[in-house]
């Protein structure tokens, strides 16, 4: 065998190899069993997982871990699933989220955690208006808001007796300044 067919079969097996190897492993899976969400409940710390498609039974399993929990892939949630994940009491992370159905920033605004939304760059009045329930601090990558959506957050209710709704509670692509002055 030359050292051309040596190279060709190595590659060959290192495919099959890591292939094997991440399918042994549930955080980088696309798709989640509910055994394997149980099973992912015994980790330490934090989960960072790479589903793209999460299903409310699935996300009702995962919203019970103790620690950090990140979803690097998942681009969309139904209503559903976003009800789910919002019995969660600690941080939602969903840093691929790039936009929110009304129905579903109502569902993630119940949960007693913070939300982590960086992709939406872009947010309706209406949806707004649903997030303004969070009580919990929320930060969204939105650059730029109108008058009418900047009031529909102002309206945020504080998670804690005396603080400033227009505190650091609230995060908005970095730039809480003319959110603030929208609210003042």
């Amino acid at each position: 065998m030359n050292i051309w067919n040596k190279a060709v079969w190595l590659t060959i097996a290192l495919t099959f190899t890591s292939e094997w190897l991440v399918a042994g492993d549930s955080t980088r899976a696309k798709k989640l069993t509910v055994e394997q969400a149980m099973e992912l409940l015994k980790k330490p710390n934090s989960l960072r997982l790479d589903v793209t498609d999460l299903s409310p039974e699935v996300a009702a399993v995962l919203a019970a871990f103790k620690g950090e929990l990140r979803f690097e892939a998942l681009t969309t949630l139904s209503p559903e699933t976003a009800a789910a994940l919002a019995t969660r009491s600690s941080l939602i992370d969903l840093p691929k989220v790039s936009a929110l159905t009304p129905a579903v920033a109502r569902a993630l605004a119940t949960t007693k955690g913070s939300l982590n939304l960086p992709g939406i760059k872009v947010l309706s009045t209406d949806v707004a208006k649903e997030l303004a329930a969070h009580t919990g601090q929320l930060s969204l990558g939105v650059t730029e808001l109108s008058d009418e959506t900047a009031a529909a957050l102002a309206k945020q209710t504080p998670s804690l007796p005396g603080t400033d709704p227009r505190s650091d509670r609230f995060r908005c692509g970095g730039r809480e300044s003319k959110f603030l002055a929208a609210t003042s």
